[in-house]
């Protein structure tokens, strides 16, 4: 079974979130942002208004709530996906998240019945 998809250039599965997450960033105005997806390694954000005109290199924060765990995760930006109803920023992950690890495998189980 796939457990999300997986992309020559990543090393580690995506877990699809879809869930709406406080953004934060020094110099910037913090906002809710949609975290598209996340891994033990990386996330990415949609920026449906493309307001947030993030450069790679750019560290942020990004905090939700899912399944009953909050994660607090930072990143520095990798890559940028222009799409044509949104930007997409990849991530990877700069600070220890407890949780993260036990949240993503929580969240994979459905898609393996």
């Amino acid at each position: 079974a796939m457990e999300g998809v997986r992309n020559n250039r990543r090393n580690s599965y995506r877990i699809s979130v879809g869930k709406k997450g406080w953004f934060t960033m020094r110099g910037c105005e913090s906002q809710y942002v949609t975290i598209k997806d996340v891994s033990v390694t990386g996330f990415s954000i949609a920026d449906r208004k493309r307001e947030l005109k993030l450069m790679k290199g750019n560290q942020l924060s990004v905090s939700f709530e899912d399944l009953g765990y909050r994660l607090d995760l930072t990143g520095r930006v990798v890559r940028i996906e222009e799409r044509d109803d949104m930007i997409v920023y990849g991530m990877t992950i700069t600070n220890i998240c407890n949780d993260l690890s036990t949240y993503i495998n929580i969240k994979q189980r459905p898609a393996r019945r």
